[in-house]
Formats: structure tokens, C-alpha cells, sequence
């Protein structure tokens, strides 16, 4: 197992150094794809990542966003960017911006207004997406729970089903 995390590390560096090369904007989002196939071993590229999440493609900044998600909460550098991506003109964009702040988590608390108002977003899945990120936040998002009870009302369930689940962890009490 050691080896295995070991081997994740050094594709890691070897697929962030490709990302700091420069190159063209499917050889960046091909390695991007992989640093989030890589997974939480791909720490060491967060501050990679975060730079891409300004790229002036849309594909790399979803892919980007989406290898922050699929590195955790070690992500949590990207928080400010993240927010700033939650008011991107490409709701393919917006969408994985408010799923990585949902696995960072309480520490994603500072995107609490933006998230707010992307429970509006004329995209169901962005406004699921917020909807979860503000539950993965937790009761640091209690200034939600009157957009999130309208959400309740949403006309896509899914939604409706995450803006359940958000009030429920927001509203729990913490455990002595």
C-alpha cells in the first residue's frame, strides 16, 4: 500500500510539472483528467489546479475544479478561487466549483453568500450542488436555511432531496 501512495506522488509531480510547462488546452485538461483520477495523491498539485482555475478555457477550469474534488479536503487553498468560480459564465463550470467546496467542507464557510444565491441558478444541478455544499458546510451555513426551505419547493426533485438533507445537518446540534 505504501508503494502504491508512493507511485500516486510521483505521477503527481510528474503530471504537474507537464501543467507548468504550458501547452495546449487539451494536453493541459488531458493531465488535469488525470491528477483527478490520481486522486488525494495529487496534493502536491493544488497550487497548480488553483492557477488553472483562471484559464481562460472552460473545460480546464470543470476539469481543474473537478481534480480539486477528487483531491478533498486538502483542496482547501483553492477556497477563495472556488468562490470566484461560483459566478462563472458556464454553469458546467459553476457546478464542480460548489462540489469541491463541498468536500473541503466547514472550511468552504466563506463561499456561505455565493452559494446562497446559486440556489437560484437556472441550472438544477448547480442549485443541487450548492445545495450540498451548504450541508457539507454545516451549521456555519445557518444563514441558508430560509433559501434552502424555499428550495424545498424546487421543481426538480433532486434538489428538493438535497435542501432536505442540507437543513438536516445544518440544524443538527453538535455532540457534546
Amino acid at each position: 500500500r505504501e508503494s502504491r501512495r508512493r507511485g500516486g506522488r510521483s505521477r503527481a509531480r510528474r503530471f504537474r510539472r507537464s501543467l507548468c510547462t504550458g501547452g495546449h488546452a487539451k494536453e493541459t485538461l488531458h493531465a488535469v483528467e488525470a491528477l483527478a483520477a490520481i486522486g488525494p495523491a495529487s496534493k502536491p498539485a493544488v497550487a497548480t489546479l488553483i492557477v488553472l482555475l483562471d484559464d481562460e478555457e472552460w473545460q480546464v477550469r470543470k476539469a481543474a475544479a473537478q481534480a480539486l474534488t477528487a483531491i478533498g479536503a486538502a483542496s482547501k487553498p483553492a477556497v477563495p478561487t472556488l468562490i470566484e468560480l461560483l459566478d462563472d459564465e458556464e454553469w458546467q463550470v459553476r457546478r464542480p466549483a460548489a462540489e469541491a467546496l463541498a468536500v473541503i467542507g466547514p472550511a468552504s464557510k466563506p463561499a456561505v453568500p455565493m452559494l446562497i444565491r446559486l440556489l437560484e441558478d437556472e441550472e438544477w444541478q448547480v442549485r443541487k450542488a450548492a445545495t450540498q455544499a451548504l450541508g457539507a458546510i454545516g451549521q456555519d451555513a445557518a444563514k441558508a436555511i430560509p433559501a434552502l426551505k424555499e428550495a424545498l419547493d424546487d421543481y426538480e426533485d433532486q434538489v428538493r432531496d438535497a435542501a432536505a438533507e442540507a437543513l438536516k445537518k445544518i440544524t443538527q446540534k453538535a455532540s457534546p
